[in-house]
């Protein structure tokens, strides 16, 4: 095994260090791998932001259903996701998710409408992937979803 001679300070009659080849290669790539995922790590969170919401009371003030359109950014991260949560008025309870989407426009056409206090009627006209769909929820409220086809996509 070869080695190299490293003097440890600058000095000629201070001691030397015999070092492995390839140790200062070895160093660096740890030093550089560390440094790669505390970058992929924190910038890599992406950025996200609301760019529609909108709210529906029930008829009888009991319930907001809550649709949100989010947009993340960042590398591999990047995408359009529409969410509506159910959320009680009479309690601090946090919000249920009811549905979910992802969609590739930033409008999804989305409309949510109480027929009855118990009934909450969802219509969305662009073309998306339902990823999430709870047909009764909070407490006996049904959810009906119905995609309207827009005169403008193929079928």
């Amino acid at each position: 095994m070869s080695r190299v001679t490293l003097r440890v300070g600058g000095r000629k009659n201070q001691r030397q260090r015999w070092l492995p080849n390839g140790y200062h290669t070895v160093k660096m790539i740890g030093y550089f791998s560390i440094t790669l995922c505390l970058l992929l790590i924190y910038g890599c969170q992406g950025d996200v932001s609301t760019i529609w919401s909108k709210e529906a009371r029930s008829p009888d003030g009991r319930w907001i259903a809550i649709a949100r359109t989010i947009e993340h950014g960042g590398p591999g991260m990047a995408g359009i996701e529409t969410y509506v949560s159910m959320q009680s008025t009479l309690t601090s309870s946090s919000s249920i998710r009811i549905l979910e989407f992802s969609q590739d426009s930033k409008s999804l056409g989305l409309i949510m409408n109480w027929e009855t206090p118990w009934q909450l009627n969802v219509t969305y006209t662009a073309p998306a992937e339902v990823n999430f769909q709870a047909v009764k929820c909070c407490g006996g409220v049904d959810i009906s979803l119905r995609w309207i086809r827009s005169a403008g996509v193929a079928h």
